[in-house]
């Protein structure tokens, strides 16, 4: 063993130093209950130094125990022989989190970075990283190392999943105070991967076009953020609302187009099973037509519709 159990003084242990610390945010109540009726069943893993100790793992189950008032616990405390043996340390700082649950994109982070500062050379970390039960692809290696670069609001909105990994990372396009207000507005209206990244690219041009930054587009533009603010709408409703108003001041030609398209289609009064489709953002001018039908009657009727619809001067305004 490279260690032995120890009861120890929670006031000697120096809960300051994360140097080995892997879990993001995880809440401790649940485990501050199980404390007060069981004790400590699993415990933390120690180095000592000159005074006191610092944690290798169990950063919760401490401040679980601190939370509950507890003054001494049992821990594991590594030997003097291998107390410098830093691979030791960070491979049981991973270990023992990485084979007890899914470690979330901050905590595989902190896990290579603990690596790297063992093994400098990638490609040795990314060895090591698949031993300890780490996803050690080097493309997931190049994506999630870019995590420990990000400020730490984004790496909390990551955690809770506010954000998806491709639009944090996608976040260095903007200021700092580009990123906090789209953290916010995200936390305020969930979308998810495709729509924040439509988002975002919106909310960009539109502040390019209009010569309004983004900041000021969310907080105080009437539209925008009177959407934002609406507490009477539903989430889905209020992100597809969010998208269409950006749509209509990125784009407003095709939009126009778009409303044109749709009030007449609305005159043309097509049976249930017929659909009329536009040219692809209304370029060209090749329209498709389709009929679905079950039987025989059902394909007359959508034919006389069609026959009729060629009279129609409202399909000529369409087509122009």
């Amino acid at each position: 063993m490279y260690y032995k159990t120890e009861e120890v003084l929670i006031k000697d242990i120096d809960v300051s130093d994360v140097s080995y610390g892997i879990s993001a945010n995880r809440d401790p109540s649940a485990l501050e209950e199980s404390i007060k009726i069981t004790g400590l069943v699993n415990f933390p893993i120690l180095c000592r130094k000159e005074k006191g100790f610092y944690i290798i793992s169990g950063f919760r189950r401490v401040k679980a125990c601190i939370n509950t008032d507890v003054k001494k616990i049992f821990a594991n405390v590594i030997d003097d022989k291998n107390k410098e043996d830093k691979y030791l340390k960070v491979s049981i700082a991973i270990s023992d989190n990485s084979f007890a649950r899914a470690l979330n994109f901050i905590e595989i982070a902190r896990a290579f970075n603990l690596l790297l500062k063992v093994y400098s050379d990638k490609d040795i970390a990314l060895e090591k990283a698949g031993i300890l039960n780490l996803p050690n692809s080097p493309d997931f290696f190049n994506k999630i190392m870019n995590i420990n670069r990000m400020p730490f609001f984004l790496q909390e909105a990551l955690v809770k999943e506010t954000v998806a990994l491709p639009t944090a990372l996608d976040m260095k396009r903007f200021d700092e105070d580009e990123q906090k207000i789209f953290v916010r507005l995200f936390d305020k209206i969930r979308f998810g991967l495709n729509r924040q990244r439509a988002l975002t690219l919106l909310l960009k041009e539109v502040s390019i076009i209009e010569g309004i930054p983004i900041t000021k587009l969310v907080l105080k533009d009437k539209d925008i953020a009177g959407i934002i603010s609406n507490d009477k709408e539903d989430n889905n409703r209020k992100a597809r609302l969010l998208l269409e108003a950006l749509s209509r001041r990125r784009y407003p030609i095709l939009t126009a187009a778009k409303k044109r398209f749709e009030d007449n289609l609305k005159r043309l009064n097509l049976n249930s099973n017929m659909r009329l489709a536009p040219p692809a953002n209304f370029e060209g001018n090749i329209y498709s037509l389709s009929i679905n039908f079950k039987n025989i009657k059902a394909l007359k009727a959508g034919v006389e519709k069609t026959a009729s619809m060629v009279l129609d001067p409202v399909l000529k305004e369409i087509m122009g």
